[in-house]
Parts: C-alpha cells; structure tokens; sequence
C-alpha cells in the first residue's frame, strides 16, 4: 500500500511530466503577458513545473495569482491577482504573472482540497478519498508583528472567522495598561482547539460593547475601546513562533485583535 509520501511524489511526477505541454496551453491562455505582480509575494520556491506552482496556490486560500520564471525555474505566491498598476517587466526577466483562480482542479490533481475551506494562512492537505486537513506553512516567514503565519490548531476544516481580525503579537509586562475589563478562560482551556479561547474572548468582547481584545497567558482575555499604547512591543519575528504561533500570546504577551 502506498503511503501519503509516496502518492505526493507521484503526484508531483505526473505533474513535472505534463509541464512543457501544459505551460505552453497556459502561457498562452491565462498568462498576463508583459506583466509580474509587483511587491505581492509572499512565498517562493524553485520548480521546472507551472503546475506545481498553480497547484501549490490553488492549496492555500491566501494566494491569488503567481509569477513563474520558467527559464530560472522559480515560483513566486502573490496574495493579489493582476491589476493596472503592473508593470512590464525588464527585459531579460522571464517572469509572468498568472490568475490561476479559473484553471481547473482536475488539471492540477487537486481532488478533495476542491473548493477547501482552509484558514487563508494554512494549506490544504488531501488525506485520501474526500478527507483533507489544514496544515501550517513551512515556507511561510514571521513579520515583526507575528500575523503572517499563524498556524491554527483543533478541527480538520478551519474556516477564516469573519468577526475579528489580528493586529500583532506584543509583550505585556506589567499590569495591561489600557485595558478596561479582562475574564480568565484558563480553567477551560481545550488545548487541541486553543482557538475556542479567542472566539470566546471575541464574543465577551462584542457582548460588553469593547472594540478591541488581547489574549495573554493562552487563556486570560483582556478588552478595551482603543488600540495598543507605544509601551507595548511587538515581539519580533524571532520569537513568534515561541510565544504567538497559535494566535493567544504566552506569558507575559498579549496577542491584540479588533473586532470587524
């Protein structure tokens, strides 16, 4: 019986074996050519293949379009489709831009992650037959502020919650200054759904009237009506895998939101 590694290289082998034909089709269909995606990338990595890098998009929620070099062998994730405002690129740059929203899944393998309703920042995983599941990004890099790659925890399908939104990821030391009120969930905390800790601190939130909440400690919710004082510092890409990957802060750190 094969195992997920082995279908994965498979996969990737029918992919890589269909590339010449299939980027020539879709070169000359779908691409944007003259234009690259200016300052939208968030991610790249090196494949021969154009469908491996749609593919690879079309997994993650977060990626609207891509630019593929297909004489450097490089994929770039853009979190935006093409506008006006792209430019030409330089010549000599192999780049061009690509909307893969409308190529069709079947064409890139892609079987129960049809239509997935994985969190933006997570990428689906198919697991066989119509099971998938939602899985941190390994290429994903921290910003200073520790929004750019959460990682999501409990329930297989995670959808974006569209009542709050993350602002960063700041030490609290002291006594929260600015915080009018705060109830402690740490008696309750479900640690393989530590999510539940921020839609519920989200929904006391809204239920007080506050606009703006932080979770500290993993479980203590803390509210207010204004955004964060200057004393509060962002903890810094270097130690938001430690202290906010999940989206609650550690000790001694407030993970902040605003309700939308």
């Amino acid at each position: 019986m094969q195992g997920p590694m082995s279908l994965n290289i498979l996969t990737l082998a029918i992919l890589a074996s269909l590339t010449s034909v299939t980027h020539s089709c879709y070169e000359d269909t779908f691409a944007h050519p003259g234009t690259v995606v200016g300052n939208a990338s968030y991610i790249s990595f090196y494949t021969n293949s154009l469908l491996v890098c749609a593919r690879r998009c079309k997994l993650q929620r977060r990626c609207r379009s891509v630019n593929f070099d297909n004489v450097q062998g490089e994929c770039f994730l853009n979190h935006r489709s093409p506008g006006v405002s792209d430019v030409r690129p330089d010549t000599g740059n192999h780049l061009l831009s690509y909307d893969v929203s409308s190529w069709d899944d079947s064409i890139l393998h892609i079987g129960a992650c049809s239509n997935h309703s994985c969190r933006a920042d997570l990428i689906c995983r198919e697991e066989g037959g119509a099971d998938y599941s939602c899985d941190p990004d390994l290429l994903c890099k921290w910003n200073e502020v520790c929004t750019s790659c959460l990682q999501g925890s409990g329930s297989i399908r995670q959808s974006l919650v569209p009542d709050y939104a993350p602002i960063g990821c700041y030490y609290a030391y002291g006594s929260n200054t600015g915080f009018q009120t705060s109830v402690n969930f740490r008696g309750g905390i479900n640690w393989a759904d530590i999510e539940t800790v921020i839609r519920d601190c989200a929904a006391e939130t809204r239920s007080r009237g506050w606009s703006y909440f932080g979770v500290e400690f993993y479980g203590e919710c803390f509210m207010r009506n204004s955004t964060l004082e200057p004393t509060y510092q962002p903890v810094g890409a270097g130690g938001c895998a430690e202290k906010c990957a999940f989206g609650v802060g550690a000790a001694n750190v407030l993970f902040f939101y605003q309700l939308i």
